[in-house]
């Protein structure tokens, strides 16, 4: 028997109407939590069956190789942490890297490995602050703006639980109570997740007392669970008062195999016969930090490198639809260049491109890409490097400074007697 009645167009209809109108309209799916506490979770499901191989047995064991989610850092079934001071761009680096794992593409010099069947990472994102409109807005500034991505697997395989997106009352799952960890396995397992990002630790969990070892074996245990369900990530955190590390016990680091701070950039100085440190102001405005390797174990040859990067958002008015944010960054050995170029520069050393050239040992117009490239990660402005070179010269006709001298790589060639004197 054939079913002759019309189609329920209704929902549709609505939503076109909706679209049409400037409505909100929102198609998101929903998943049903139960929320319960500690003493009334089940005590358990009786004796539990664990492997104990012995070393012949461990040894003839054959185990997946564990592919890399974002080259060299990030492996799967692995854990990491992300901290930094609040405002220095923390949650737009883990949703970067998320973009990133789930579309194949790439973010600040790192992309994921391919699986073996070539199907797409799934991520799961899981935020406890942020307005659902204002992740949907960074969403689309980071898809128009990152290099190399799928957009159709991160339509597909990016999934996002927010807290501000829920209804009002409604109890959100808490990453440090049995029901919210439970929930969120349960999630991983049914959506065949295989990172998850937890942004961030303040909004997602509770702890009695932050200087107390004992108060975080709740999220560790959770982060090893993690681990034993084979889903690899990233915890989002932030710096204690003096910036200098995460908050709370250091026994929070035992779990993770890779601990990344994003440091404010800074630059050392000059002042009077005293070195003194510096922050650097971003001259554009947007997220700016320098990624510091607290701990780097994930079993990958090449080891990551430092990186300054800086999130660049392009002028609305030269863009119809979403304005792109762009990651300019640069790696270590340019990296380390610009930090001596922001030392010199202020202090008046040079006074024309071609010095600064002549004091690397790279033409004018490389030095002169290494000003463009400090222009947009922040380092310094066009009228800066201006007035800069305008010191450098008046500093040079009072004869306070000398030009500087090209590197001489000759003595690595020298030939030295037993004694240490040059050979004639």
């Amino acid at each position: 028997m054939t079913d002759d009645r019309e189609p329920d167009t209704s929902e549709l209809m609505s939503a076109t109407a909706d679209e049409a109108s400037g409505a909100p309209h929102d198609p998101s799916s929903r998943v049903r939590y139960l929320h319960f506490t500690e003493s009334e979770a089940p005590k358990g499901d009786g004796p539990q069956e664990l492997r104990m191989p012995t070393t012949g047995q461990l040894l003839a064991a054959r185990f997946a190789d564990r592919r890399q989610l974002l080259i060299p850092w990030l492996r799967e079934h692995e854990n990491c942490m992300v901290y930094a001071a609040t405002g220095v761009g923390k949650s737009l680096f883990a949703l970067s890297a998320a973009l990133a794992v789930a579309g194949n593409g790439r973010f600040l010099g790192w992309s994921p490995e391919q699986r073996k069947d070539g199907s797409a990472w799934r991520v799961l994102y899981v935020d406890g602050e942020m307005h659902i409109g204002d992740i949907q807005e960074r969403v689309r500034q980071l898809l128009a703006g990152m290099p190399k991505l799928d957009r159709a697997a991160v339509d597909n395989n990016l999934i996002f639980l927010a807290r501000q997106h829920q209804d009002a009352g409604t109890q959100f799952p808490s990453i440090t109570e049995h029901a919210g960890q439970q929930f969120v396995l349960t999630q991983i397992r049914e959506q065949a997740v295989d990172m998850v990002v937890l942004d961030n630790f303040s909004t997602l969990g509770d702890v009695d007392d932050e200087n107390a070892a004992a108060s975080f074996n709740a999220i560790q245990r959770f982060l090893l669970q993690l681990k034993m369900q084979q889903v690899a990530t990233m915890l989002v955190h932030h710096t204690g008062k003096a910036e200098d590390n995460f908050r709370g016990s250091s026994k929070l680091a035992a779990t993770f195999e890779t601990i990344i701070q994003l440091e404010r950039p800074e630059v050392a100085y000059r002042k009077d016969t005293a070195w003194r440190v510096r922050t650097l102001p971003s001259e554009h405005g947007g997220a700016r930090f320098r990624v510091r390797w607290d701990k780097v174990r994930s079993g990958s040859k090449v080891q990551p490198r430092g990186v300054l990067a800086h999130l660049e958002t392009k002028d609305p008015e030269e863009f119809g639809g979403p304005r792109p944010a762009t990651w300019e960054y640069v790696e270590t050995t340019d990296l380390d260049r610009l930090d001596e170029m922001a030392q010199m520069l202020p202090a008046g050393v040079f006074q024309t491109q071609v010095e600064i050239g002549t004091y690397f040992g790279v033409t004018p117009t490389m030095a002169r890409k290494y000003i463009d490239r400090g222009i947009k990660l922040g380092l310094w402005t066009e009228d800066k490097i201006g007035r800069w070179l305008a010191n450098g010269k008046r500093l040079r006709r009072q004869g306070k400074t000398e030009a500087p001298v090209a590197p001489d790589k000759s003595w690595v060639d020298e030939v030295l007697t037993e004694e240490g004197e040059i050979a004639l």
